[in-house]
């Protein structure tokens, strides 16, 4: 909020978020590795800044990175406590900081709650020194969970979303983790992002052969690496952000074992100068260049919505209007112009997307059924609807992801005039292979909807 605050709702803004983060990212990445010396730190904050710069225009403001740079702080708080134990005893504030930036991390994703007994296991096994650490800060632990979330009750009492909240994690969650899933081996494979494997291998291969995990600072590091690639087998789609966490530490852990191997014996420093030739000659420069070749500015999409509201009048649109769209942009049009919807239904994939388990069905009827009602208690004049297809087929500008859905498909066919088809003719550079953004449809009221 205080970023788009500051500086308006254009690709600036993103580009701020981002930058921000990972600048928080680089000092926690330095402070987890101050003991080991400078380099690892500048080699992990720097490949991972590049990786995900190289994901594409469209990895802009990703919660996954919020959520990785949370963890990154909470990894920076711990080791600096497990460094210093006897000194920083009487410091419990660093504990209570560590524990909510790990909560708050949790609020992005559930799934970073495992890491607290995943951590505490690791500790209690490889640290037998510092276990007292653990109750004599657990008021403090206890302090930095509840906190975040009593925040996140009086935030949503206040803006009375605490029922929409509770809908949202019965139904809308399930459905969502039941959509567009692949499979587990096809998951694990793509665990470690494709641009990283070479450099990976050579790691492993250094690592089986130098022991790592015996190493209590890693062994916590490798813990947080399992732990995010168990959450990106969880989530099932294979996303490239959702190896943000994951990647985060893996690239810590390859950074220190690299820098220690170069003082190790013969086989050693012959691995860690093929990792490291292959991180400065391959990996580094070709995200510089698949980042050149990205189209930061384009926005063409919402531009052309934004400009049909603006011949019709923007002020015949404010709550009069309802996007089906995913992702596409018909949103953002709305945000920039300052118009709100008909109705606060946002994702039209849970409306529209096949799905296959019984149970699945069940939220999405239900969720189709609180639509419709919203819909009718509030008829919009206007409906846009973008050809982002929700992953069911490459947008062919066909729209048919009406047809999964009978019911609003006549509805619209009976009660709307289709009044302007956009479809745009210049390829945007977003990630990978420039292609064409989608386009839109404007449908007008014509009688009222029944």
């Amino acid at each position: 909020a205080l970023v788009m605050h500051l500086a308006g709702t254009g690709p600036l803004t993103w580009r701020l978020w981002d930058w921000s983060l990972s600048a928080v990212a680089g000092i926690s990445i330095w402070k987890i590795c101050q003991p080991y010396g400078n380099f690892p730190a500048l080699f992990a904050s720097s490949l991972f800044l590049l990786i995900h710069g190289r994901d594409g225009i469209i990895e802009l403001g990703q919660r996954d990175l919020l959520l990785t740079v949370l963890i990154l702080i909470s990894y920076a708080l711990l080791f600096t406590l497990l460094r210093r134990p006897n000194v920083l005893l009487g410091r419990g504030y660093l504990a209570f900081l560590g524990s909510a930036s790990l909560t708050c991390a949790a609020l992005v994703k559930p799934f970073a709650l495992l890491l607290f007994p995943a951590l505490a296991l690791c500790i209690f096994l490889t640290r037998t020194n510092v276990r007292h650490l653990l109750r004599r800060f657990y008021p403090h632990l206890k302090l930095g969970v509840v906190l975040p979330l009593l925040a996140t009750y009086v935030f949503l009492r206040r803006w009375h979303a605490d029922h929409a909240f509770v809908d949202v994690m019965a139904h809308l969650a399930p459905l969502h983790a039941a959509i567009l899933r692949k499979p587990l081996h096809v998951l694990l494979a793509h665990s470690i992002s494709s641009v990283l494997r070479p450099l990976f291998f050579v790691w492993l291969l250094l690592c089986v052969m130098r022991r790592s995990w015996s190493n209590p600072d890693l062994a916590l590091l490798l813990t947080g690496v399992a732990v995010g690639i168990f959450s990106f087998c969880l989530q099932g789609r294979g996303y490239p952000y959702h190896r943000y966490p994951s990647e985060a530490l893996l690239l810590v852990v390859i950074g220190i074992d690299l820098s220690s191997a170069l003082e190790g014996d013969k086989a050693s420093r012959w691995l860690s100068y093929a990792g490291l030739a292959f991180a400065v000659a391959c990996l580094a420069p070709g995200s510089v260049r698949a980042m050149r070749h990205y189209d930061w500015r384009s926005n063409v999409l919402d531009d052309a919505i934004q400009a049909e509201m603006t011949n019709i009048g923007t002020s015949h649109f404010n709550r009069n209007v309802q996007c089906l769209d995913m992702a596409g942009g018909c949103i953002t049009a709305l945000w920039r112009a300052h118009i709100l919807q008909s109705s606060g239904y946002l994702y039209d994939c849970y409306l529209f997307i096949p799905v296959q388990s019984e149970s699945a069905r069940r939220e999405q009827e239900w969720y189709r059924e609180g639509f419709l009602q919203a819909f009718r208690q509030h008829t919009p004049q206007y409906l846009i609807v973008t050809s982002d297809e929700c992953g069911i087929v490459n947008s062919d500008f066909s729209y048919r992801k009406l047809t999964y859905w009978p019911e609003l498909d006549t509805l619209i066919r009976s009660n709307y005039q289709l009044t302007r088809q956009w479809t745009p003719d210049v390829k945007e550079g977003w990630q990978g292979k420039p292609a064409l953004p989608y386009g839109f449809r404007l449908y007008t009221q014509t009688t009222p909807a029944h």
